[in-house]
């Protein structure tokens, strides 16, 4: 019974898709001035440092000088969860509430001229993350409990000013991911109490992984402005060892012992991302912004799990697809000090319904987007965006049974929505 029970543990975690903790998980939220277009300004218009993440290219068109900004992202999901299982023993909540958990991101921005037509910026943000946590009491608990996944990128940038019309700028991306996994494995069911008893098997993992960013702003007039941006993929082999919590008589006999402590590898990979956008000048007030960006989401078609301890490998078909955003806002210039901005976006869901999970209930929204700018002195502004994102449609599971011996296939929908705060201060110098 021994081997059963610990074949039962790895299975509940291998089965589990843990890429799901990506998709849909793109931040691209990494700047407060142009949070207020929804991102249709990222590659064309930004004026402090915070533009330096998704355009390095943009200093070569600023006012000569130490480019700072300092600033942070608040994420406050919402929603509930109704749904029922085909496991009879499992009579758990089938409502839940609250899955999502509040983040907070923080980035930080600087950028200098070095030589003649050439300068340097370096930023330092997390632009892919996430966080849920389920009651442990929950219907779909042997799906999923707990994911948590941060990826805090540093990017160094070189930037040459080709001439007065045209900046190209290239950098390496080093990148930190850190990963956790929880999920529930019915032990009651080897021991004649099926539901009844429970082990949580949580993995910890991290790694360190490099890739490469490119971009470009054309100012083709004083009006217009065209900008790109290329990030590659980034690949993570996440390494770490699964803990099994719990209690009742499979702990004190040691039945779970051989699960606990299990070395675990999986491979995941951040998409790469191409960017395009167009920024035109009205007139002395008004500034329109258009943007369309691409990610590869397509790289997730399927999973590896390695438990390097013995247990069972596994691979999961995911089939994520690519996804693409449109987004079309605006910059009113009130005063000299003060900047008004409004601004709408489109983006389509990464998972197909047959494969979303818990771990990742994405579906395809709008984001409606508000902000503004206040230039205190000449060295010195305070820059705040807000976002709301809308989900068009209730996204669905339709879950298999993740490992024997409990039948547990969990269907239900999602309602959910998320508001986003970034604040932040920049400073030249």
């Amino acid at each position: 019974m021994k081997n059963s029970l610990k074949i039962l543990l790895v299975a509940a975690f291998i089965a589990t898709p843990f890429l799901a903790i990506g998709a849909g998980y793109q931040m691209r939220y990494q700047s407060a001035e142009t949070m207020g277009t929804g991102f249709a300004s990222d590659v064309t218009n930004a004026k402090t440092a915070s533009g330096f993440f998704n355009n390095p290219s943009i200093i070569a068109f600023m006012e000569e000088g130490k480019h700072f900004s300092a600033e942070f992202t608040s994420l406050i999901p919402s929603g509930s969860f109704e749904g029922s299982t085909t496991y009879i023993a499992n009579t758990a909540n089938g409502n839940e509430d609250g899955f999502g958990k509040v983040s907070v991101l923080p980035s930080i921005y600087y950028g200098q001229k070095v030589a003649e037509k050439m300068y340097v910026t370096a930023t330092l943000s997390v632009p892919w993350a996430t966080n849920s946590d389920y009651d442990n009491d929950w219907i779909g608990r042997y799906h999923a409990t707990k994911t948590y996944l941060a990826t805090f990128n540093i990017t160094p940038s070189f930037v040459y000013a080709m001439n007065e019309k045209l900046a190209l700028s290239a950098g390496p991306q080093i990148q930190y991911a850190v990963g956790e996994l929880g999920v529930a494995a019915d032990i009651g069911a080897a021991t004649g109490a099926p539901a009844q008893r429970d082990a949580f098997v949580v993995f910890d993992g991290d790694n360190v992984g490099f890739g490469l960013a490119l971009s470009a702003l054309y100012k083709h007039s004083d009006a217009l402005r065209l900008g790109f941006q290329y990030r590659s993929q980034i690949k993570h082999n996440l390494k770490g060892s699964q803990s099994v919590k719990g209690s009742g008589d499979p702990f004190s006999t040691g039945f779970a012992a051989g699960a606990d402590g299990n070395n675990v590898e999986s491979e995941i990979t951040i998409p790469d991302n191409i960017t395009l956008g167009a920024s035109y000048l009205l007139n002395e007030s008004m500034d329109l912004h258009a943007s369309f960006s691409w990610t590869g989401w397509s790289s997730f078609d399927e999973l590896f799990v390695d438990n390097t301890s013995g247990g069972t490998d596994s691979t999961t078909v995911l089939d994520w697809k690519d996804t693409v955003f449109l987004a079309f806002g605006s910059d009113y210039y009130m005063n000299q000090k003060w900047t008004l901005r409004g601004g709408l976006s489109y983006e389509t869901g990464a998972p197909p319904d047959a494969k979303r999970t818990p771990r990742g209930v994405d579906d395809d929204r709008v984001g409606l987007n508000l902000g503004a700018s206040y230039k205190l002195n000449k060295k010195l502004s305070l820059n705040g965006g807000f976002t709301q994102l809308v989900f068009l449609d209730k996204p669905t599971i339709n879950l298999p049974d993740p490992a024997p011996p409990s039948p547990n296939r969990v269907s239900g929908e999602f309602t959910t929505s998320a508001s986003l705060i970034r604040l932040g201060m920049s400073a030249k110098f």
